[in-house]
């Protein structure tokens, strides 16, 4: 990598914190409360959270760096728990969400509800955030398939109450109700990634409760999508 194209990578970075921190005043005041108590503050941490995902971004461009020149080895811990069949999988972001999109795409892990501008590395894969997705997915899992979907989505209101980053937060509880539609167990992933090694590691299964199938009726397990 050359100065100066570190130099442009500095410049984007410090756009992207701005932004970021001006967004989480606005939206979420206690995330930003918390990254105050980073060293060196919230908007230099936000800068450098930016330059780093700009930086191995770059490095997991297909264009520039083929997948074997950037995977050269998949290892999965608990694949007998996350690839069975009829699995809701739960992940969270990561910056190396585009290797591990591609290596779904290769492997026809399973189908992931995701934003448009995953559709060109998941391929069939991908699903549209919409209702008619919806539909999809629980068909999917009625069937046998497997579905993906990331939990670190904040809510405004509503949902469940939990804590990230010792900061309380609202998150969306949609995947587990998707689950309770298509009647299928919930499996966490944390994925990792490090010196060409893309680490999938399953957690354990998590039965979904009637309960949390009749308190989403009318919500993600309305009759419109079960």
């Amino acid at each position: 990598m050359t100065g100066l194209t570190l130099a442009l990578y500095r410049a984007r970075a410090a756009l992207s914190a701005t932004e970021r921190y001006f967004r989480l005043r606005r939206r979420y005041p206690q995330a930003l409360k918390w990254l105050r108590s980073c060293r060196g503050g919230a908007w230099r941490t936000l800068r450098a959270i930016s330059l780093a995902r700009l930086v191995q971004r770059s490095h997991q461009d297909p264009a520039a760096n083929p997948w074997g020149a950037i995977v050269q080895q998949v290892s999965i811990e608990g694949e007998d728990r996350g690839l069975a069949a009829g699995r809701l999988i739960a992940l969270f972001h990561s910056p190396g969400d585009s290797l591990l999109a591609r290596f779904a795409a290769s492997q026809n892990l399973a189908l992931v509800l995701a934003n448009k501008g995953m559709a060109p590395l998941l391929g069939d894969l991908y699903v549209r955030r919409n209702r008619t997705g919806l539909r999809k997915l629980v068909r999917h899992l009625k069937t046998g398939g497997r579905v993906a979907i990331m939990m670190d989505w904040f809510a405004e209101e509503g949902d469940c109450a939990a804590r990230f980053l010792g900061v309380p937060v609202r998150v969306r509880s949609g995947a587990v109700r998707l689950a309770a539609c298509a009647r299928v167990p919930v499996v966490p992933l944390v994925t990792t990634y490090a010196r060409g090694c893309l680490r999938l590691r399953f957690g354990p299964v998590i039965p979904v409760g009637a309960g949390v199938e009749q308190e989403g009726q009318g919500r993600a397990c309305d009759p419109g999508v079960c």
